[in-house]
């Protein structure tokens, strides 16, 4: 994963900033609900924060080989038909990631006069974060399939399935 190494890094602290907003916004808010001046854009802003970290999260997640596997039929299987399901998977995964990239202009041109209800900001911000993560998505997984085509191994699937 080292191609990506420096973008991941970006992503990476990116999602600590959002998650650190999200913490300190809700903070805030809870403070000046009680005081009876809340900030009426909060909400909005929290949402807007956490879709782009959920999304942006789960491509690091990939990167790091870290997500949730469901192994119960790979496990039937020897290493070289788990290594061909493997592939079979990200190019099927990678395949779903272009055909959004592809219909992503559209949904992101008709989100340009859309705006959340307390917010002066369109909801391309918000739409945005798919485009984000399907372009990252696929560059993590087509890296992840070079390696794996290289048998560079896959430590976290291997200790999954011993």
């Amino acid at each position: 994963m080292q191609r990506l190494g420096g973008v991941l890094r970006i992503v990476e602290r990116l999602c600590i900033v959002l998650m650190l907003g999200i913490v300190v916004l809700t903070a805030v808010q809870v403070m000046l609900r009680k005081l009876a001046s809340p900030l009426v854009w909060s909400n909005d802003m929290t949402a807007l924060m956490l879709v782009w970290v959920s999304l942006l999260g789960a491509v690091l997640v990939q990167a790091e080989r870290d997500h949730v596997r469901v192994d119960f039929v790979t496990a039937l299987f020897g290493p070289g038909v788990k290594k061909v399901l493997s592939i079979g998977w990200k190019l099927a995964v990678i395949v779903m990631l272009i055909t959004m990239v592809v219909v992503s202009p559209s949904i992101l041109r008709a989100s340009l006069t859309t705006y959340p209800s307390t917010l002066p900001i369109s909801m391309v911000w918000y739409r945005g974060a798919i485009l984000a993560m399907a372009v990252l998505g696929s560059l993590v997984l087509l890296c992840q399939m070079i390696e794996d085509l290289h048998g560079a191994s896959d430590d976290k699937a291997e200790e999954g399935e011993a």
